[in-house]
């Protein structure tokens, strides 16, 4: 938190659930594509893909109905609790439901004075939060059918068929591959760290700092080459193509590294 700083409201404000992010699957979703039109209406949209399906819902919901009836459960009352508490409040915390007058509609404007978590950048990924405690809840519900076995059976593969998605990969192993050698081939034998600028003009400055990146674990040496959506303020190197070798052997110096062998590559 030192080194990156805090992020303003305004910073992560696209980023907090809306009611839409929990009906939002992913793109190539099988069964719920009509669903994926939601995207349309959502800031950020590849961040908001919360639905995890009807089953991780439906057993919540008979987790939640089952403790307010005290119904007999595979779990403690205590166990079942802590479930939905840790679904419950992540949603609460975190869910945007708009606006009221100009101001924003949600309790993350109070939680982000909480020291350390203004330094969180993508709050829907509160969703993986969500996610065990979905799978508790199915688990839950699959003992507590066991005398059905269909149901029971039919409950544990449901979250595998909704979850089916056809996601052709972008790029291949092979693609990316040959990238990285051909990063490695413009290395010298005798660099023991480097930074690599690209010799793609077309090339996007993150898929030049992912290549060297690759190129640094194939050959076993450092690299300054980096990529995160959440770089520190003012770092120097998020454009390859714009760092000379002063501002690379600066930042060397700056952090206390030796110079000795670094190669400015090409």
């Amino acid at each position: 938190h030192d080194e990156l700083g805090g992020r303003p409201l305004s910073a992560i404000a696209g980023m907090l659930p809306r009611p839409t992010s929990y009906l939002l699957p992913s793109p190539g979703a099988v069964f719920y594509q009509p669903l994926t039109r939601l995207a349309a209406n959502l800031p950020m949209a590849w961040e908001h893909t919360m639905f995890a399906g009807l089953a991780p819902l439906a057993a919540l919901v008979f987790l939640a109905l089952a403790l307010w009836r005290r119904r007999p459960l595979p779990v403690s009352g205590g166990a079942a609790a802590a479930v939905l508490g840790l679904w419950g409040f992540t949603f609460v915390a975190t869910l945007r439901v708009g606006s009221w007058h100009g101001v924003p509609l949600d309790l993350w404007c109070l939680l982000n004075a909480v020291p350390g978590l203004d330094s969180l950048r993508a709050v829907t990924r509160v969703g993986l939060v969500q996610l065990l405690a979905g799978g508790l809840a199915v688990g839950i519900g699959v003992t507590a059918l066991r005398a059905r076995p269909g149901l029971a059976l039919a409950l544990a593969l449901l979250p595998t068929v909704e979850n089916w998605s056809r996601c052709p990969a972008g790029v291949t192993a092979a693609e990316v591959g040959a990238r990285a050698a051909h990063v490695e081939r413009a290395i010298g034998p005798g660099c023991r760290a480097f930074f690599w600028r690209g010799d793609d003009p077309a090339a996007p400055p993150y898929a030049v700092q992912l290549d060297a990146m690759w190129a640094s674990f194939d050959l076993g040496i450092p690299t300054l080459n980096g990529y995160s959506g959440n770089e520190p303020p003012g770092w120097p190197l998020s454009d390859p193509r714009a760092v000379t070798p002063e501002m690379a052997r600066a930042w060397l110096e700056r952090a206390g590294l030796p110079a000795d062998g670094f190669c400015f590559v090409p």
